[in-house]
């Protein structure tokens, strides 16, 4: 993307709440949340998702603050949506009580990347992908990022999480969730040295119903 023009937003404090069509809407800019809410928006639409933060081929990075409350209904992402190649890095706050009736009450990744480094992920509610549910390989994790066991990562076909860094949390870092178990694939890969050895035991796999 190019994003020479593209105009920028910080939110240190304060929050930004009780929107009908969603808290914040980003196409081609940068958003920095220092700290501060977002929290208690609602979105309905078919079309759209993120009721939270829409991120459409944007650049969000989420440093502390929390993100909370807010309802997608009729599509994705009930905390946070990112779409056309966007990009959301989590290095700290807290994603949580997000939901969607769509998938990934927490985030939902249709295109671009999510690179968390740092911050929670929890007791979020969507049909599938309470947590996470992303359709793209550019999803990694590292430092002392947490997705509760109660908010799974679904991933979609042939999709993984790539471990970039020593993960510090010494508790499971995520439960994944394939979108499909009838096509065996790698959910898990490492880069910069990291030892697949060292973080396996970190995540849990969800198991098929039939066993």
């Amino acid at each position: 993307q190019n994003y020479s023009n593209k105009a920028y937003l910080y939110l240190n404090s304060g929050t930004i709440s009780n929107n009908k069509s969603g808290g914040v809407s980003l196409s081609y800019a940068e958003f920095v949340m220092n700290g501060g809410s977002i929290n208690g928006n609602s979105f309905n639409s078919q079309i759209s998702g993120g009721a939270g933060v829409s991120v459409g081929g944007a650049i969000f990075t989420m440093k502390g603050g929390t993100i909370s409350d807010n309802e997608m209904t009729s599509n994705d992402g009930g905390a946070i949506k990112v779409t056309s190649g966007g990009s959301f890095t989590m290095d700290g706050g807290s994603i949580e009580g997000n939901s969607a009736t769509g998938s990934g009450g927490g985030v939902y990744v249709a295109s671009g990347s999510f690179i968390m480094n740092g911050g929670s992920i929890k007791g979020n509610s969507a049909a599938t992908g309470k947590g996470v549910y992303a359709t793209t390989d550019n999803f990694k994790m590292s430092g002392n990022a947490v997705i509760d066991l109660g908010n799974d990562v679904c991933l979609g076909d042939g999709n993984k999480i790539t471990v970039t860094g020593a993960l510090s949390t010494t508790s499971t870092v995520a439960l994944i969730t394939p979108t499909n178990y009838s096509s065996p694939h790698a959910v898990l890969a490492v880069e910069n040295d990291v030892k697949l050895a060292d973080v396996i035991k970190k995540f849990n796999l969800t198991q098929p119903e039939d066993g």
